[in-house]
């Protein structure tokens, strides 16, 4: 069992990513102000340190519109069927998407 090496709780959550540079769909499992957990539904190799664009598509019921952030990879293994990666989120300078984001958080948190 890995063990949690986290400083901030993480919340659970669920919303489909769209990962620009690897032109592949992925899934957003949990999520703080500083970092994310997403799973991506194939058995691929993404180097620690490489920096992703992430663009988070919320469910239509929350009712967040979908933003992008910049991320990058802190670890990545093999969680069969999926290859999970957890990231540090970059600064976001946008500030409605600093706003999305922390609405998505907020969201979770209070439907956990």
């Amino acid at each position: 069992m890995v063990s949690n090496k986290r400083g901030l709780k993480r919340e659970p959550g669920y919303s489909k990513v769209w990962i620009k540079e690897l032109n592949i769909p992925a899934y957003l499992r949990d999520l703080n102000k500083i970092g994310l957990k997403i799973d991506i539904p194939m058995d691929m190799e993404v180097p620690t340190g490489e920096i992703l664009s992430l663009v988070i598509l919320p469910e239509e019921a929350i009712k967040i519109p979908s933003f992008e952030i910049s991320v990058e990879v802190r670890w990545s293994r093999k969680d069969d069927p999926f290859t999970s990666l957890g990231v540090k989120i970059n600064p976001i300078k946008d500030s409605i998407y600093k706003k999305n984001y922390e609405k998505l958080i907020a969201f979770y948190r209070e439907n956990e």
